[in-house]
This record gives structure tokens, C-alpha cells and sequence, in this order.
């Protein structure tokens, strides 16, 4: 006989590696809350980013696999405002560690809206290029990033609200030299964006679906 655990995450495994779709149950009461609806979730966003001196404006778009792991870029701009940085672009890579575990353990038992709140905790590692706003070229650096995200609706697909804080370093901090004081520091994102699931079939073994 299957221990139940076991079956338990080998259906995570099998979702991770090609599920369809998954909407038999009501989204209310599957733990899942339409998130397998497809293997790939696209967001795009816009709001508010703060640094030290003064506020931007800022967009961030994400695509992310099986709710577990992706891809992000952001945009922030001062508009001429008196603030340090200028504009900065920065992409890198996503890590949501939460939702295969507690899905594969069987933790997700409600509300929904804290169900996925506690599962979209994001831990972030990228480049960022900053322009100051005293003039001059993007310079890179490395940023790191933490941040979660609250669903507006009781199911995935929608509007969600995140929070994003990230610390950055600029060139000069890993050369041992002076660099401008837009390199570093901290950013922290306050963002209303739209998330919509897609099936792209990124990893197909077979169309493997738990029964």
C-alpha cells in the first residue's frame, strides 16, 4: 500500500513536470486556487518604488513555473523628480520555495487569500543598471531581493497586490573603489498588477496527471 504522503508528492512531482491543466475541484476548496490552470504564470504590474531621498514610478513583470521558480524585470523612473536615481532596469531570477512543499504535504487548507499570500514568498537574485540623476551611464551592479504578493479574488488569476524590498550593490563595492551613490542602497516596491495562467508546455513528460 501507498503511504499517503508518498502519493501525495509524487502528484506535486507530476504537476511540476507537465499537468495540463487542474480544475476539477472548486477553486475555494482544492488548495490549488486555479494556480495549475496552466504551468506558466505571467504578472505585470505598476505602482510605487521608494529609495532613501524621494519616490518612483515603477513596472515589474514576472514569469514564473509552477508557481516555483522564474524569470522578473523591472523598470523604475524618477519623471524629473529630485531623487538620487534617475531610472534603473534590473532582471534576474525568482525563487518561491513554499507552494510544491505545502501543496505536497497537504497544508493548504484556507482561506485562500492567505493560502497563496504565504506561498507567492519570493526570494530574488539579479543585475540592476542605474542612472543617476546627476547625469552620466547606467552602471551595473547586483541586486538581491524578498518580497510577497496578496490576491484581490479568491482564485489566482487576477489582480494581486505585492510587496518587494531589495538591497543593491553597485560595481565599485566588489572593486574596493568610490561609485556613485545611486548604485547602492535600498528600493522597496509597492506594486497592483495582473496575473493570468498559460500552459507552455515548458517541461512535458507525457502529459502526467494525477488522478
Amino acid at each position: 500500500m501507498t503511504h499517503p504522503s508518498f502519493a501525495r508528492f509524487a502528484a506535486a512531482l507530476a504537476l511540476l513536470v507537465g499537468a495540463p491543466t487542474v480544475a476539477e475541484a472548486a477553486p475555494d476548496d482544492d488548495g490549488v486556487y486555479g494556480r495549475l490552470d496552466g504551468d506558466l504564470a505571467l504578472s505585470l504590474g505598476a505602482g510605487v518604488g521608494v529609495v532613501r531621498d524621494g519616490a518612483l514610478g515603477a513596472v515589474i513583470g514576472r514569469a514564473v513555473f509552477v508557481e516555483s521558480v522564474g524569470l522578473y524585470a523591472t523598470y523604475a523612473d524618477s519623471f524629473g523628480g529630485s531623487t538620487t536615481v534617475a531610472r534603473s532596469f534590473s532582471t534576474g531570477v525568482e525563487l518561491r520555495p513554499l507552494f510544491l512543499v505545502r501543496f505536497a504535504s497537504n497544508l493548504q487548507s484556507g482561506p485562500p487569500t492567505l493560502d497563496m499570500a504565504i506561498d507567492s514568498l519570493a526570494i530574488g537574485l539579479g543585475a540592476h543598471w542605474t542612472s543617476p540623476s546627476s547625469g552620466g551611464s547606467s552602471t551595473p551592479g547586483l541586486e538581491l531581493g524578498a518580497g510577497f504578493e496578496v490576491p484581490l479574488f479568491r482564485e489566482a488569476s487576477g489582480p494581486w497586490i505585492g510587496v518587494r524590498g531589495v538591497l543593491r550593490w553597485g560595481a565599485s563595492d566588489f572593486a574596493g573603489t568610490t561609485g556613485p551613490a545611486s548604485d547602492r542602497g535600498a528600493l522597496a516596491l509597492l506594486t497592483l498588477s495582473w496575473q493570468k495562467r498559460v500552459t507552455a508546455r515548458i517541461a512535458d513528460a507525457g502529459d502526467i496527471r494525477p488522478q
